[in-house]
């Protein structure tokens, strides 16, 4: 349905029916940048300007993303946002976290702060 419809007169519309219509508490992917990677979170709702409210399955967080920021669980169409901040040499890489996020799936965001701190 998504496809056949006349796209960019409604963002909110738009971002919606591209996730095909997830209610709220539905599971949806959501990119973490300071990680590199697609994360686990619940869908909580679309905002009038095609953002998405979610929460992280990890912490229980919430944040609002950009469209290019959720994607349908196991979507790999969609490919991964260009970071948009300045590299910052004081922050871990963004490899390096992916990596632990990947290699240690059980702990929290806080613990992999934490190793990658003191591994870079």
């Amino acid at each position: 349905p998504y496809e056949s419809r006349e796209k960019g007169r409604d963002k909110q519309f738009d971002a919606y029916w591209r996730l095909d219509c997830p209610t709220s508490g539905a599971t949806v992917e959501a990119f973490w940048p300071d990680f590199g990677c697609w994360l686990p979170a619940k869908f909580l709702r679309v905002n009038a300007d095609g953002s998405f409210n979610i929460q992280w399955k990890s912490d229980s967080s919430t944040s609002t993303l950009p469209d290019d920021h959720v994607r349908k669980l196991g979507d790999k169409a969609v490919p991964d946002p260009v970071a948009k901040r300045v590299a910052d040499s004081s922050k871990p890489s963004a490899s390096l976290m992916r990596l632990l996020r990947k290699s240690r799936a059980k702990w929290s965001d806080r613990d992999v702060y934490a190793a990658a701190e003191k591994l870079k």
